[in-house]
């Protein structure tokens, strides 16, 4: 129905007074709005303007129609600015997909100021089971490693190394081992569904691979490390969690010539054109407190 632009342009001429000045406002070429308003002269089979060489004034008929449908367009441009204003608005409930680690460590402090920034935001988090898959509830997910749903759209955020540790007391009692293989002699305290792990044996110049199974599982990565620390045996994690223990010495790292490559963090969601303000934000303030941490 393009007979409605054309008179929506035939309105803002009337209103600026000026075919000229209704171009200018509406950013389009001259030409066209001449073209148009003279087509919509032929559709509706009346003259629309006086016409002369200094003025453009609307005719009778032309005062008539643009008392009837000005009205209309401004009330129409009015509910436009309305909705774009709401599609602004930063409001309503994100859930998050993250584990207790994540949200301490990287999250928090950003979360704690994305709130005070937007008052009718409601954000909920849902402790991970699984950081390889985004929970059914949540928009949004901290995940690791390889995302098997093709269907995600995924931003790296962080990689991290990974070390297999004990404690002091349990590398005295056991020895250092140097053999992935060697690995399934001894209890192994897992995280979440994290029981396979693959290596670059330097020595050997070949990726190596173990499967392991738990003693324990826990699903929260400082539970980890004190039950390692309590002597029960070894787990693998992120270089990042154990840097401290390490230099003190409270932990020894296992397999020290094998290379286990970096994983990488990354922020998922289902949908890329569905997103709403609020989730937005909060993907953008999830980037920003990452970022931070790499500086």
């Amino acid at each position: 129905m393009r007979f409605l632009d054309d008179f929506y342009i035939f309105c803002q001429v009337v209103e600026h007074g000026s075919m000229k000045k209704a171009s200018e406002q509406l950013d389009v070429p001259l030409s066209t709005i001449s073209r148009r308003v003279n087509s919509l002269e032929e559709l509706v089979g009346t003259q629309l303007f006086i016409r002369s060489k200094t003025s453009l004034t609307p005719s009778n008929e032309g005062k008539r129609y643009y008392q009837r449908l000005s009205p209309h367009y401004q009330s129409l441009a009015e509910e436009i600015d309305n909705l774009r204003k709401d599609e602004q608005d930063v409001s309503g409930k994100v859930s998050i997909d993250c584990t207790p680690f994540v949200y301490d460590y990287f999250l928090k402090h950003k979360i704690v100021e994305l709130v005070h920034q937007y008052p009718r935001l409601k954000l909920k988090f849902i402790p991970a089971s699984d950081t390889s898959v985004i929970d059914p509830d949540a928009d949004i997910a901290i995940l690791t490693g390889d995302l098997p749903d093709s269907n995600l759209v995924a931003k790296k955020l962080y990689e991290f190394g990974v070390k297999v540790v004990v404690s002091k007391q349990y590398a005295q009692q056991h020895g250092v081992v140097t053999d992935i293989n060697e690995l399934k002699n001894h209890p192994f305290v897992g995280h979440l569904k994290n029981y396979q792990l693959a290596g670059y044996n330097q020595q050997r110049q070949q990726l190596e691979t173990v499967h392991l199974f738990p003693k324990v599982v826990l699903t929260e990565a400082q539970a980890v490390l004190e039950m390692v620390s309590h002597g029960v045996g070894f787990c693998f994690t992120s270089e990042y969690f154990v840097e401290r223990q390490l230099k003190d010495g409270s932990l020894v790292e296992w397999l020290p010539g094998y290379d286990f490559g970096k994983r990488a963090v990354s922020v998922a969601y289902r949908h890329r054109t569905l997103k709403s303000n609020a989730q937005q934000v909060v993907l953008d303030a999830i980037s920003e407190a990452f970022q931070s941490h790499r500086v």
